[in-house]
């Protein structure tokens, strides 16, 4: 049994999110707006990976600018969306029912892309939604006392699904790079939206918040970038999707390691929430390795 080195794409991706929420949740604890924090992320991204519109060696493919447009405009309502739920509910209930993102991809690859799932995907995809709420859970809330940031979450993965799917049906035909750049374009235009919500002007964010929010959203960019590449070249959807929720580890491992030098103590949670965590990071390493053998 080898391990397919294209594989490690989306588990470095995993890791760069993982820094990115870390920077992010720095910002939105020293008070800014979801929507000036969308903004300004946003536009970082845009920044970040503009120049690798100069790496695509063939011609555009402009006949289907829809695609990367719309691809541009799920990931805009995708950002919203996850930062509403964070916004409304508590990072252990969000956390878990992004999750159900992989689920989304699984289903809308049966409708939308020609390639079959294989059935030990699917036993992956399964163990790969429980695996995520055991990593995020920390307190027992019930379902409706978070209707709110539920409902968020899971539109925000349902939109999240649609990019992966759409990246992987049009990229590689309207050019990858190229790709990569308008659907980053379109989402930092349509940001412009959330300007008119904004409680104090643009540039009375505080310096320190600015900085945390473009180094997150250059390891958001950077780690998008890598997915839509693999999408495009290697396909695989679902596979990816089942890597990419690594993330959860992940970042159980970088608040272990680095988390008290950003404020941030959630390693402090107790034994209890740290075994449920190891018990979804035992399922979701199952996930991995029923990839991995088929």
């Amino acid at each position: 049994m080898t391990f397919p080195n294209h594989y490690f794409l989306p588990i470095i991706s995993a890791i760069l999110f993982s820094l990115a929420t870390i920077f992010f949740k720095r910002a939105i604890d020293k008070g800014i707006g979801i929507n000036r924090l969308l903004f300004i992320s946003n536009w970082s991204v845009f920044l970040i990976l503009f120049p690798v519109w100069f790496l695509h060696q063939d011609g555009i493919n402009w006949g289907i600018i829809y695609g990367p447009l719309l691809v541009g405009l799920t990931g805009f309502c995708g950002g919203v969306f996850t930062f509403l739920a964070l916004k409304w509910g508590d990072v252990s209930v969000v956390t878990p029912m992004m999750g159900a993102k992989v689920i989304f991809v699984a289903a809308l690859s049966l409708i939308v892309l020609p390639d079959a799932i294989p059935v030990l995907w699917w036993v992956g995809v399964a163990l790969t939604v429980p695996a995520v709420y055991l990593l995020g859970k920390t307190k027992n809330a019930g379902i409706g006392a978070n209707i709110y940031p539920i409902s968020a979450a899971l539109c925000g993965s349902i939109s999240f699904a649609f990019v992966d799917v759409l990246t992987q049906r049009w990229a590689s035909d309207f050019g990858v790079f190229g790709f990569i750049v308008v659907c980053s374009a379109s989402v930092a235009l349509f940001s412009f939206i959330l300007v008119p919500l904004f409680r104090k002007p643009l540039f009375s964010t505080p310096p320190s918040c600015v900085i945390s929010i473009v180094v997150g959203g250059a390891f958001m960019g950077i780690q998008w970038m890598i997915l839509a590449y693999f999408l495009s070249e290697y396909g695989q959807a679902t596979a990816m999707n089942i890597l990419y929720s690594s993330r959860a580890v992940w970042s159980i491992v970088l608040v272990w390691l680095v988390g008290p030098i950003f404020g941030n103590f959630e390693r402090h949670l107790g034994h209890k929430v740290m075994l449920r965590r190891l018990c979804g990071a035992i399922l979701l390493c199952v996930a991995i390795i029923l990839v991995i053998i088929e």
